[in-house]
């Protein structure tokens, strides 16, 4: 496998470029001969039509299953031949078949697992090749289950949240769709024709239905062309970074990015320090499996001060920290350091991070679901007064006559 280096010199130069070895390890160990102090290695992995995505609960599944297996005995390559047989997908299936053959020619679990390209995120990689080396293979499959069972709860919470609002505003912006393009073109002849003073809701569902009559279709190829282009732009480095600094600081989402954000940080950092894997190496790790661009940049900023020795308390209160960190975050980190369970105390943060997700997700839910009615009555109230109010305006004037 080809491994990206970031390293030092003996004249303290920094050096990047590609080593090829079997493993991390070997990789760091060759760089060592070479007399390179790593400062950053990791897998190189290469796209192929023979590497598939597994969702998340599929890697759960997977870890769970291999704990179970092994923790009662049975060998890794008649636990993988298991969960092979037992795979869901065809997916899936092929492959465990990769890395049952792999593991089975001499490969080591972890690096038949980085082999299969982002089918197993470092994450994976990391607690399993800790727990080879330290013969708590078991344990760390298990503490894996646990963690990627607590990730996707919360990203479950989250989706379960934003249901309800979202089926509201499409369902209505279909109906209104089709209230614009279709009912209100055959109104106009007749609201035109009036000889009466129209109000403003009419004149202005007026110009409504005769853009939609005119241009409708354009108007919706912009829609889609601008979301398209706005999607694309996402792709951008620099873009991305700057959506997801910008989600970090929005008055209410920002919470509840920060807090996602913050209990995923914790979890993931504490799971691998309680596994036994080195802090500077559990940020790095932690780092590449964040969704969040600018948490990700922080997070590698606070890899590159902790490998020089400073606190990981210190490093999180320096630069933009305290918008990432917050002075509880700091706080719990300050005494897990010092009373030496940073682990405990990270783990901490975790379980109180979904907590408050999990209650902002409530209360949003309760402000949304009637503030979505009322919105949604405001504008069939708009709708219905534009056009009964001519109606009752021409009935009136016939009266009148």
């Amino acid at each position: 496998m080809k491994f990206s280096y970031t390293a030092a010199t003996p004249q303290g130069k920094i050096k990047t470029g590609l080593v090829e070895a079997a493993d991390r390890k070997s990789a760091a160990v060759q760089l060592a001969h070479e007399q390179l102090s790593v400062v950053r290695i990791a897998a190189v992995r290469q796209w192929s039509v023979h590497f598939s995505h597994i969702s998340l609960l599929q890697r759960m599944l997977i870890a769970q299953h291999l704990a179970t297996l092994l923790s009662a005995g049975v060998s890794l390559l008649e636990a993988l031949r298991v969960i092979e047989d037992e795979a869901r997908t065809r997916r899936m299936r092929k492959v465990i078949a990769r890395v049952r053959m792999s593991v089975d020619s001499g490969t080591t679990l972890a690096g038949a697992l980085e082999a299969q390209g982002h089918s197993f995120d470092p994450l994976f990689v990391s607690l399993v090749r800790v727990g080879e080396s330290s013969g708590t293979l078991e344990e760390n499959l298990q503490y894996l289950s646990e963690e990627l069972e607590k990730r996707l709860n919360l990203r479950s919470k989250v989706r379960a949240a934003a249901t309800y609002p979202g089926v509201v505003v499409m369902v209505t912006a279909v109906l209104g769709a089709v209230l614009v393009y279709f009912v209100l073109p055959k109104i106009v002849p007749l609201f035109s024709s009036l000889k009466v003073k129209l109000p403003l809701t009419t004149v202005a569902l007026l110009w409504v239905a005769t853009f939609m009559r005119n241009s409708g279709v354009l108007a919706f190829i912009l829609t889609v062309a601008v979301i398209v282009l706005l999607r694309s732009s996402l792709l951008l480095p620099s873009v991305r970074l700057a959506w997801h600094r910008a989600l970090v600081r929005m008055p209410v989402a920002g919470r509840v990015v920060r807090n996602i954000n913050l209990a995923n940080t914790c979890r993931t950092l504490g799971t691998l320090l309680k596994s036994g894997v080195p802090i500077v190496e559990a940020l790095d790790i932690t780092a590449e499996t964040s969704r969040n661009v600018a948490y990700q940049q922080e997070i590698f900023e606070l890899r590159s001060a902790t490998a020089t020795g400073q606190s990981l308390a210190a490093a999180m209160a320096g630069r933009s920290g305290r918008m990432f960190f917050s002075p509880l975050t700091l706080s719990l980190v300050r005494v897990g350091e010092t009373s030496g369970k940073l682990d405990e105390s990270l783990l901490y943060l975790n379980r109180f991070y979904e907590r408050e997700v999990d209650s902002i997700m409530k209360d949003l839910s309760v402000i949304l679901e009637p503030a979505l009615l009322v919105f949604i009555g405001l504008i069939v109230a708009l709708v219905v007064s534009a056009i009964i109010t001519p109606i009752y305006q021409i009935s009136g004037s016939l009266q009148v006559r």
